[in-house]
């Protein structure tokens, strides 16, 4: 059987059909008083470009955000909406925290990416044990490399 471009692995895919990072979108909305972005736009870009585009392919945006009304007393840090969206959410202290956000969050969140767009799920997903799972190992996969190429 002929190899084509339809059956090429997704990872020479994504490589093939990939508009450049520039494409993704990388917006900043200014943080409440008190609060901070712990990584900045220039972070986000740094750690997509050390992944390379076979996991960011499909990303559409990513948004640094005020927190949400999320339930009191729970922090949240991220959010993966599909399809192709992250939130990284503003924070009340950023110095400890800028590494966290971008070698454990947002590689978490783009694990959730990976997985809804290699599913080629659309819509809001519900998430299971196994997709945090995913999300989790792909984070603690990259880490290191990130970090080394950064």
């Amino acid at each position: 059987m002929s190899r084509s471009l339809r059956t090429d692995p997704r990872p020479r895919q994504a490589l093939r059909r990939a508009p450049g990072l520039d494409r993704v979108r990388i917006h900043v909305h200014a943080p409440r008083p008190g609060f901070t972005h712990p990584a900045s736009g220039r972070d986000v870009r740094e750690v997509l470009d050390a992944v390379g585009p076979w996991a960011w392919y499909g990303l559409r945006a990513v948004e640094l955000r005020q927190t949400e009304d999320f339930h009191p007393g729970l922090v949240v840090y991220g959010r993966t909406r599909a399809p192709g969206e992250i939130f990284l959410y503003e924070q009340r202290t950023a110095s400890a925290s800028r590494d966290f956000m971008r070698f454990d969050v947002l590689l978490h969140e783009l694990g959730h990416h990976v997985l809804q767009h290699r599913a080629r799920k659309v819509g809001n997903v519900q998430r299971t044990s196994d997709h945090e799972r995913f999300a989790e190992s792909f984070a603690a996969h990259w880490k290191p490399i990130v970090q080394a190429a950064l």
